[in-house]
């Protein structure tokens, strides 16, 4: 999953061979001698990009050099998984409204979330707000009832669930005054 580390996994030059370059491999990892001068490599990491959908095959390729034979290679694919990501659109999340008012909808754009089943929604009273979410644009709304009439201050926090990575979370504050 992205931002999380990896197994760590081990090369041994032979063959004479004194060196390696490798190619293609996920930004945060690296493959470095465990000790100066040893033949044995470590490839380890984070992996760190910021993507925003699954790369189902990356591929890297290991290439040894400096020996009087033939140099070698050897390849491998990673699956790296995006995050799940809740992130507003626009500024309005925390909004004061006036008694008898319609709140301002509120959107949130959402990544890694297939449908309304993997979103909860927490604080806001069903008989003040709604939400829906569109699968066709990843949107998440937030409307209230044409005229808010239950003074108070609402903090919400929308969580995602289910995904195969890292959760996500968002939140807000909604203030009705009397």
């Amino acid at each position: 999953c992205e931002g999380e580390p990896i197994s760590d996994i081990t090369y041994q030059l032979g063959g004479g061979a004194t060196g390696l370059t490798v190619t293609g491999l996920p930004q945060g990892l690296s493959l470095d001698p465990v000790a100066p001068g040893s033949d044995v490599y470590l490839l380890s990491g984070t992996l760190t990009a910021d993507i925003t959908a699954d790369i189902p095959a990356q591929t890297f390729t290991i290439t040894t050099n400096g020996g009087s034979c033939d140099s070698a290679q050897a390849s491998g694919t990673f699956e790296i998984k995006s995050n799940a990501e809740i992130n507003l659109v626009g500024s309005n999340n925390n909004q004061i409204v006036c008694f008898g008012d319609q709140l301002d909808e509120i959107v949130y754009d959402t990544k890694k979330i297939d449908d309304i089943n993997n979103i909860l929604v927490v604080g806001l009273p069903e008989t003040l707000f709604t939400y829906a979410f569109d699968p066709a644009t990843n949107k998440l709304t937030i409307k209230s009832i044409p005229e808010l009439n239950i003074p108070g201050t609402y903090e919400y926090t929308i969580y995602s669930k289910e995904t195969e990575c890292n959760e996500a979370e968002a939140n807000g504050t909604i203030t009705i005054l009397p």
